[in-house]
C-alpha cells in the first residue's frame, strides 16, 4: 500500500494533534471525528483501559442508540475470543473478518443485538498497548452495504496506533504522578494542621477522610467506628480549628496550603494546552 502526499500530510497532522491536545477526552473526540473523513464507519467506540476489566470510559460516535453502558458491559463480557490480545499487551490492528466468519464468534448479548438491528457486519479492532500494557482500544463498525475495511485503511490505523498508545501511556503516567503528588500534599497539609491545632491522631485521620470527600458512613466503615463516635471526633475538630462546617474546614485546608510551598506541588501538564 502506497500513500499519496495528501495521505501523509493528513496522517502527520493527525499525529501532531494527538500529541498537542492536552485533554484526553477532547483528544479522543477529535481523533474519532477526524478519522471519520478517511476511514468512514457507521459506529466507533474508543475505550480506555483501567487495568482490571480492561475497558472504561467508552466514547461512542455514530450509532448513538448503542448506549455507552451497553458498550462497556458487553465489551467486558463478549470479547472473550480476543482476550488474549489485551492480556498479551500486543499493539495490533485487527480486521475481524480476517479471523472470524461471523460477528457472533466475537460479540454477544445486548451489543450483538444492537449490531444486528443496524446491520453492522464489519469490524476493525485497534488495541493500543505500550510496553506490554494495554492502554485502550478502538472498534470501528460498518454495515453490510458499506463493505469491509480496506487494506489501506488498516495500514493507516497501523501507523496511528503507536502514537495513540504512547499518548495514552504518557497521560496515564502523568495522572498517576499527579494523584500521588496530591496525596502527598494532602498528608503534609493535614500534618501541619494537626501540629498547629493540637489534633489527636484519630482526629487527623478523620480530617484526612473529610478532605478526601468521604461521607460519614464511609468514614465510619474505614475507621471501624460508630457514627456517634465519629460525630464526637468531628465536633472536636470543629472546636479545635474554629470551624463551623466542612466548608470552613476546606477553607482552612486551602489557607494552610497557601501559607507554605509544599514539596509536592503539582507539575504542569507535559502536553501543553489545546
Amino acid at each position: 500500500m502506497v500513500f499519496s502526499e495528501i495521505d501523509w500530510d493528513y496522517l502527520n497532522n493527525l499525529i501532531y494533534q494527538i500529541n498537542r491536545i492536552s485533554d484526553r477526552d477532547k483528544m479522543r473526540d477529535f481523533f474519532m471525528r477526524t478519522l471519520q473523513s478517511v476511514i468512514p464507519s457507521q459506529c466507533a467506540v474508543f475505550c480506555l483501559a483501567d487495568g482490571e476489566s480492561r475497558f472504561s470510559e467508552p466514547m461512542i460516535r455514530g450509532a448513538r442508540a448503542i448506549a455507552a453502558k451497553t458498550a462497556k458491559r458487553d465489551l467486558e463480557d463478549s470479547i472473550a475470543a480476543l482476550r488474549w490480545v489485551f492480556d498479551s499487551g500486543l499493539n495490533r490492528v485487527f480486521r475481524l473478518s480476517d479471523y472470524f466468519d461471523k460477528k457472533e464468534a466475537v460479540f454477544s448479548g445486548d451489543f450483538l443485538r444492537e449490531c444486528r438491528e443496524r446491520d453492522l457486519s464489519y469490524f476493525t479492532l485497534a488495541v493500543f498497548s505500550h510496553e506490554y500494557r494495554c492502554e485502550g482500544c478502538l472498534i470501528l463498525m460498518r454495515d453490510y452495504e458499506s463493505g469491509d475495511f480496506t487494506d489501506g485503511e488498516i495500514r493507516m490505523l497501523e501507523i496511528l496506533k503507536d502514537h495513540l498508545a504512547l499518548r495514552l501511556a504518557e497521560e496515564r503516567r502523568f495522572l498517576k504522578e499527579r494523584r500521588l503528588q496530591w496525596r502527598e500534599l494532602r498528608r503534609e497539609t493535614i500534618a501541619a494542621i494537626k501540629d498547629e491545632k493540637g489534633l489527636t491522631r484519630r482526629e487527623a485521620e478523620v480530617l484526612e477522610l473529610i478532605f478526601s470527600g468521604e461521607q460519614n458512613d464511609a468514614i465510619c466503615s474505614k475507621l471501624s467506628i460508630a457514627e456517634s463516635t465519629l460525630k464526637k471526633h468531628i465536633l472536636s475538630v470543629y472546636e479545635k480549628t474554629g470551624s463551623k462546617n466542612r466548608t470552613s474546614l476546606m477553607r482552612l485546608f486551602n489557607e494552610t496550603i497557601s501559607r507554605g510551598e509544599p514539596k509536592a506541588a503539582p507539575k504542569e501538564d507535559p502536553h501543553g494546552t489545546v
